[in-house]
């Protein structure tokens, strides 16, 4: 039941004062992209009956702090017929011809007839003009009569559907009078504009030893946890820490889609590993690091029109009082000794495939047990890139193509990892798209309960697919899954491991296996670990 929870029907987005502009009329087509994470500028009728001529709005687009990203677009559209194809053009984006070459097309949802969203049902067509813009046309027929359809570049997530995801979770659990989970939803701190950053608290308890554990100590930082509604969760003096973030860049809603499928996944009641999570670490979530962005339908930027993750070096409460709300955070458990890892969640327009970015250690061991967690993820799904990850000191200080000032010194990963000394501090990114190869997934080991063996098959199946696929949300889900089952890989407490019927036999057997590999300094197989060096779009995301 909890892997449906972040997929349960969308509510009808509800107009915001703040966007009451963002409405037109063309024929008998009404347009709308005045709701939490929508984006639309202006639309025109093309030349052609049914054509829609549209452009995207900047990030902050009229203000003293507009920038160049317009790649985000969610709208909504009434007034169709059964049986209309209309012809859609978006006239000013930003160039993305590695995604729409390998035939990205838009997400589309009717309300209230479809619950989830789909892929347009034909390819897209594209060119960037003269004036630089990138333009892309997509068509939909529209096979149903009435409802509103919206439109969006990929499959969204706002600020409202986690709340209600939320609530959700909360009622779900204050129902179950045998739940052993442990969950807290704190305000760490607030956005420039004001909206709430949550951090919510993950772990397995007794509800009968509840009473007995002290809150957890204040941060640092006076300002953290200040809200009145705000109340400090427990103390679990015992576990290791692990700490997830997602959304700095608001339009990489894949990131929110792999959280989510990470949340399912530790919310589990009857699958042994979630319960080994649970007992052993306490999660620390933070699903928004920007809900001005996400809110407003911004691509990269907050409302300050910087970039978020090249601010974790010198954040200030002025102007970056999330990012120093979450470097606080983390640093705060390294300091107590109880940080184990960090992972923060992105989305790739270039790149293809799930993979991660992790940091170049000098310390073997270290380095070692850095790059197995990648190798131990790619064991665990189909979707996972080993080969597209990045390890190499390049990846570190790499200036971005787009944002020359800045460079990846001040990103998360970068930043946080010479902040703390943790090893395993990385970025997980996943394409919008599409895989660039797939894996063959082990099964799990056999056991002799075969009701036992039949959960575990079906909550976790092996994989022998070999072509590449278009992601859809479950996919991006089972991403952010992969990544805490090989956690526990790495820490030898999987109890459905499928490590055994591997090649490497262990996690021992694939410790030795990467240790090799990162020593044959000169051999293809350490270029692949150690990443690639060449410049270009690969290395600007993140």
């Amino acid at each position: 039941v909890w892997d449906d929870l972040p997929l349960a029907p969308p509510l009808l987005p509800a107009p915001e004062p703040d966007y009451e502009h963002a409405r037109w009329q063309v024929g008998k087509l009404s347009l709308r992209a005045d709701f939490d994470s929508a984006n639309l500028a202006k639309v025109q009728a093309g030349a052609h009956d049914m054509d829609l001529e549209l452009w995207t709005r900047h990030d902050n687009e009229g203000t003293d702090f507009q920038t160049g990203h317009r790649t985000w677009f969610y709208f909504g559209v009434t007034g169709y017929s059964k049986g209309d194809v209309v012809h859609f053009a978006m006239m000013n984006l930003n160039r993305q011809g590695k995604l729409y070459g390998n035939d990205m097309r838009p997400f589309f949802r009717i309300h209230p007839a479809m619950n989830r969203w789909e892929r347009s049902q034909n390819a897209v067509s594209y060119n960037t003009v003269d004036d630089g813009n990138f333009q892309m046309r997509f068509k939909h027929e529209f096979k149903v009569e009435g409802g509103e359809c919206f439109f969006a570049f990929c499959q969204p997530w706002s600020l409202a559907d986690h709340e209600v995801l939320m609530k959700r979770v909360e009622e779900t659990l204050e129902q179950s009078k045998k739940s052993n989970i442990y969950l807290h939803r704190s305000t760490l701190t607030h956005s420039l504009q004001g909206r709430p950053v949550e951090v919510i608290t993950l772990t397995g308890a007794d509800p009968r030893t509840l009473s007995g554990l002290e809150a957890e100590p204040d941060l640092a930082l006076d300002d953290l946890f200040s809200e009145a509604t705000s109340t400090m969760p427990l103390h679990f003096p015992d576990k290791k820490v692990i700490v997830i973030s997602s959304r700095v860049h608001p339009g990489e809603t894949p990131a929110a889609h792999m959280f989510n499928g990470m949340l399912a996944f530790l919310l589990r009641q009857n699958d042994e590993r979630a319960l080994a999570m649970r007992r052993m670490f306490v999660f620390k979530l933070l699903p928004n690091l920007n809900p001005d962005g996400v809110f407003h339908g911004h691509y990269r930027t907050d409302t300050r029109g910087a970039n978020l993750n090249r601010c974790y070096e010198n954040p200030t409460l002025e102007h970056h009082p999330t990012i120093r709300a979450a470097k606080a955070l983390v640093t705060h458990y390294a300091e107590t000794s109880t940080l184990d890892v960090y992972i923060d969640l992105h989305a790739h327009a270039n790149k293809r495939g799930c993979f991660l970015f992790g940091n170049n250690i000098n310390n073997t061991t270290q380095q070692i047990e850095n790059v197995l967690l990648a190798k131990l993820a790619s064991l665990n799904s189909p979707y996972f890139d080993f080969n597209g990850c990045d390890f190499s000191e390049r990846n570190m200080h790499a200036r971005d193509r787009n944002e020359p000032t800045a460079s990846k010194d001040g990103c998360g990963r970068v930043a946080l990892y010479h902040a703390t000394n943790i090893t395993h501090i990385y970025t997980c990114e996943s394409n919008y798209n599409t895989a660039r190869i797939l894996n063959t997934v082990a099964p799990i080991r056999e056991r002799d309960d075969k009701e036992l063996q039949r959960i575990m098959r079906a909550t976790s199946p092996p994989s022998k697919a070999r072509e590449p696929v278009k992601f859809c949300v479950d996919m991006f889900a089972s991403m952010g899954r992969c990544l805490l089952i090989a956690i526990l890989d790495m820490r030898d407490a999987n109890p459905w491991s499928r490590i055994p019927n591997t090649e490497f036999k262990s996690v021992a057997g694939c410790r030795t296996w990467v240790g090799a590999c990162l020593r044959a300094q000169n051999s293809k197989r350490e270029a692949r670990i150690t990443a690639r060096t060449r410049g270009g779009d690969e290395d600007d995301e993140e």
